[in-house]
C-alpha cells in the first residue's frame, strides 16, 4: 500500500489476547490466600487489643484492691487482735471456675483456698462511717475505731417458686440471719429440682470487705430526732433512743463475739428484759443482730471492753449461756485474773463474723451473706403498715437492708484468695530451693514444678509452709534479761500458743484448716482440763512470777502476703493471679 508521497505502508496485524481460565483460577487463589492472611494478622492483633485489654482492666483493679488492702492494714492497731484462717473450699475437693453449661471452654477445675483475715484498724477522726443509708440526716453512725474483715461471702439460693414469698429471707434479709444454708456451700451442687447454687462455681464468687464500726451508746454522738417520736410517725421513744442493739437509728451488733451478740441482754425494755428498736422481723418482734446476715455493719463495743474479753472471760464461747439466758457480762468473767491461753484463742476466733467450727473441719462453715444486687427491686406498700409516713419510714430501713447486701462487696468473680504470714526469718538451709529467701506461714503451699500434680521434695518449691515455732534462745531474752542458754532448745512462739495446737496439716489440698492467733500477751499454757503444758516450750515456768505481759508479748507477724485470683468480669473462662505483701505495723519477733 502507497501513500500520497509514494511511501510503501506496511499492514500491522495486532494479535489479541487475554487471561486462560487457569490464570485467573491462580489469581483468585491468591488474592484469597492474601486475604485470609490480612484477616488473621488483623484477628491477631484484635485479639492482641482485647487480651491488653483484659490485663489492663485485671492490673487496674489489682490496683486499686491494693490501694484499699494498704490504708486498712496501715490503720492496724495492737490494741485488737489479728486473725488468720486458712481453708480450702469444699474440704479441697476441684471446684471448677464456670458453669461448663454456660461458656464454651475447656473446664477448669482444681482446689482453691478461701482464706480469711480480720484485725481492728484506727484513725485520728470518725473517718470510719457506715454504709447503711442513713434514715435521718442528723443522725449517722461515726468511728475511729473499726473491726476490719476480708474473706468471701455468701450468696442465698433464690426460691424456686414463681410468685416470691416476699417473706422469704431471700427476699427479705433479716438482721437476724445465721445464714447457714449447706445446699448454698462453696463448690457444691445443690440438691432439688430446678435449685442452682450461686456459689458452686468460683467465678461467682465475691471477697467481701467488711468493716463494722465499734462504738457505743454514750459514745456514738448522735441524738433522737424528735420529729420521729411526733405525729405523724408517733414512734415511741425509747425506740429511738441508742442502745445495746440500735445506733443512730441503724442496728447494731451487741458484741463482735458471736455467743455475746447473740445474748440477750438485762436492761429496760420488753418481757425479756431487751432493749426495743423500731425494727420488726417475721421471725422476731425484737431481734438481735448477727454479723452473717450481711446488714449490719455497727458493734455496741469498744476496744477496751473487747480486750478485757479475750484476757479475762472465763468460761469457753459455748457455754456462754445462748440468747435466752439472762447472763450480765460481769458474771462471766474476773477483770482481776489473767484468763487461760486456750479461753484467750477461742474468744478471738469467735470474733470472726462466721460459723466458730474452726476446730470441726467436718461442719461447713456460716459466711457472711452478700448479693451482686439487692433481691426485691421495690417494696411493695401491702407489705408495710400503718399510716403513709410510718409507711415511709419502714420502707426507707427496709430498703437500707437491700442495699446493705451490696455494699461489702470488694472483689467481684474473686476465684482464690490466700492470706499467709511471716516474722521475716529467712531460709538458711544450704541447697534449699527457697534458700535465703522469706519463710512464710499458712496451710502448706508448694509450686508443682515438673506439673504431675504431686509434691515432690527436692524439686518442688514449698511457697508457703506450717508454723513450728522459733528458737526461744533468739527472742525471748531481749524481754526476760535472761541468758539464750538457759532456754535450751525450747521454742517461743510455740505452734501451740500461735496456731491454737492444731495437728501440722499435710501438703496436699484437703479438709483441714489452719488458724494463726495474735493477740495482746501469753498468759501461758495449761489451767484447763486436758489443755495439758506446751510440748515445745517448758521454760514457761521460770518465767511464771513475772508479769506476761512483760516478759512473754504474743509477738504478731512482720508481713502479711495475700494472693488473690481473679476472673475477667467480661469473659469468666479467663482468671489471672495477683500477689501484694503488706507491712504490719509494730510486728515482728523484736517488738512486744
Amino acid at each position: 500500500m502507497v501513500n500520497r508521497k509514494g511511501q510503501i505502508m506496511r499492514r500491522v496485524r495486532f494479535k489479541s489476547s487475554g487471561f486462560t481460565l487457569l490464570e485467573m483460577l491462580v489469581v483468585v487463589a491468591i488474592v484469597a490466600l492474601v486475604a485470609v492472611g490480612i484477616a488473621g494478622i488483623f484477628g491477631m492483633v484484635g485479639d492482641t487489643i482485647t487480651r491488653g485489654k483484659r490485663v489492663s482492666d485485671l492490673n487496674r483493679t489489682a490496683a486499686q484492691i491494693e490501694r484499699v488492702m494498704r490504708e486498712d492494714f496501715n490503720r492496724m492497731t495492737r490494741e485488737g487482735f489479728l486473725v488468720i484462717r486458712n481453708e480450702y473450699a469444699n474440704r479441697g475437693q476441684n471446684i471448677g471456675l464456670f458453669d461448663p453449661r454456660r461458656f464454651e471452654a475447656e473446664p477448669v477445675a482444681r482446689p482453691r483456698r478461701i482464706d480469711e483475715i480480720m484485725f481492728f484498724a484506727v484513725s485520728d477522726g470518725p473517718d470510719f462511717v457506715t454504709a447503711r443509708r442513713a434514715l435521718h440526716p442528723d443522725m449517722i453512725a461515726r468511728s475511729s475505731t473499726a473491726q476490719i474483715y476480708y474473706g468471701h461471702g455468701k450468696k442465698m439460693i433464690r426460691p424456686v417458686q414463681t410468685v416470691a414469698d416476699r417473706n422469704n429471707p431471700y427476699y427479705r434479709p433479716m438482721i437476724s440471719e445465721h445464714n447457714y444454708y449447706p445446699n448454698a456451700d462453696f463448690g457444691v451442687t445443690a440438691v432439688g429440682a430446678g435449685v442452682r447454687n450461686p456459689n458452686e462455681f468460683a467465678s461467682d464468687w465475691a471477697l467481701i470487705r467488711r468493716v463494722t464500726l465499734l462504738t457505743s451508746p454514750g459514745a456514738s454522738e448522735t441524738s433522737v430526732a424528735e420529729e420521729l417520736a411526733a405525729a405523724p410517725f408517733s414512734i415511741p421513744r425509747e425506740q429511738l433512743i441508742d442502745n445495746q442493739k440500735q445506733l443512730a437509728l441503724q442496728p447494731a451488733l451487741q458484741s463482735i463475739f458471736r455467743g455475746v451478740a447473740d445474748q440477750r441482754p438485762a436492761g429496760p425494755g420488753n418481757a425479756w428484759g431487751t432493749p426495743q428498736t423500731f425494727r420488726r422481723e417475721p421471725r422476731s418482734l425484737n431481734p438481735i443482730g448477727r454479723a452473717s446476715s450481711g446488714v449490719v455493719d455497727i458493734a455496741s463495743t469498744s476496744l477496751n471492753e473487747i480486750r478485757a474479753t479475750v484476757n479475762h472471760m472465763d468460761r469457753m464461747p459455748n457455754q456462754f449461756g445462748g440468747w435466752t439466758s439472762s447472763q450480765v457480762f460481769s458474771q462471766v468473767f474476773n477483770p482481776r485474773a489473767l484468763t487461760d491461753r486456750a479461753l484467750m484463742q477461742a474468744w478471738m476466733l469467735e470474733a470472726l463474723p462466721g460459723d466458730p467450727s474452726w476446730f470441726n473441719p467436718n461442719r461447713m462453715r456460716i459466711r457472711v451473706r452478700y448479693e451482686t444486687e439487692p433481691p426485691l427491686a421495690s417494696i411493695e406498700d401491702a407489705r408495710l403498715t400503718g399510716n403513709v409516713q410510718q409507711k415511709e419510714f419502714e420502707r426507707s430501713y427496709r430498703e437500707a437492708d437491700q442495699e446493705m447486701l451490696t455494699s461489702a462487696v470488694f472483689v467481684p468473680r474473686c476465684t482464690e484468695f490466700i492470706v499467709e504470714w511471716s516474722y521475716g526469718l529467712v531460709d538458711q538451709v544450704p541447697n534449699s530451693p527457697t534458700y535465703k529467701q522469706l519463710i512464710w506461714y499458712g496451710l502448706p503451699r508448694y509450686e508443682d514444678v515438673n506439673g504431675n500434680g504431686t509434691f515432690n521434695q527436692g524439686t518442688d518449691v514449698v511457697i508457703a509452709q506450717p508454723f513450728d515455732g522459733v528458737p526461744a534462745r533468739d527472742v525471748l531474752p531481749r524481754f526476760t534479761g535472761e541468758s539464750p542458754g538457759s532456754y535450751g532448745n525450747n521454742l517461743y512462739p510455740t505452734r501451740a500458743l500461735i496456731n491454737a495446737g492444731l495437728p501440722v496439716p499435710a501438703i496436699v489440698p484437703g479438709a483441714q484448716t489452719e488458724v494463726s492467733l495474735f493477740g495482746y500477751f501469753d498468759p501461758g499454757p495449761g489451767r484447763l482440763p486436758n489443755t495439758g503444758g506446751d510440748p515445745q516450750d517448758s521454760s514457761w515456768g521460770a518465767d511464771a512470777l513475772q508479769d506476761p505481759s512483760e516478759v512473754r508479748p504474743w509477738l504478731w507477724p512482720a508481713l502479711i502476703r495475700v494472693t488473690m485470683t481473679l476472673a475477667d468480669r467480661t469473659d469468666p473462662t479467663i482468671e489471672a493471679s495477683y500477689q501484694v505483701v503488706f507491712e504490719v505495723p509494730n510486728g515482728g519477733l523484736k517488738n512486744r
